[in-house]
């Protein structure tokens, strides 16, 4: 899971995961650090990825490499997708990010 509020609607996230000829999954690195150098002045909170240990580990392993020595690393929170969830809502929730609603 990826998910972050932004200042326009678009989905930046969309061509990070991806599926190879065998029907696998994988991070696409290059895609994500390309989104996050056009669009890291768009996010308003911080970006929550819910991803569990255990699931595509190797995967994982590379979007920990993709936020080495990145000026907006700091912007990337990976946890457990309950985690991420509810860190995100309590954002949602605190009255000095109200105007991420208007």
């Amino acid at each position: 899971m990826f998910f972050a509020t932004t200042k326009h609607g678009n989905n930046p996230f969309y061509r990070m995961l991806t599926g190879t000829r065998t029907h696998t999954t994988q991070f696409h690195s290059e895609a994500f650090v390309e989104l996050m150098n056009v669009y890291n002045d768009q996010f308003l909170s911080p970006i929550y990825v819910g991803w569990a240990r255990g699931f595509l580990d190797d995967e994982r392993a590379k979007l920990t490499a993709a936020l080495e020595d990145q000026p907006w690393a700091n912007l990337v929170s990976i946890d457990h997708p309950v985690t991420q969830i509810r860190k995100y809502a309590a954002e949602l929730r605190e009255p000095k990010n109200a105007l991420w609603y208007d």
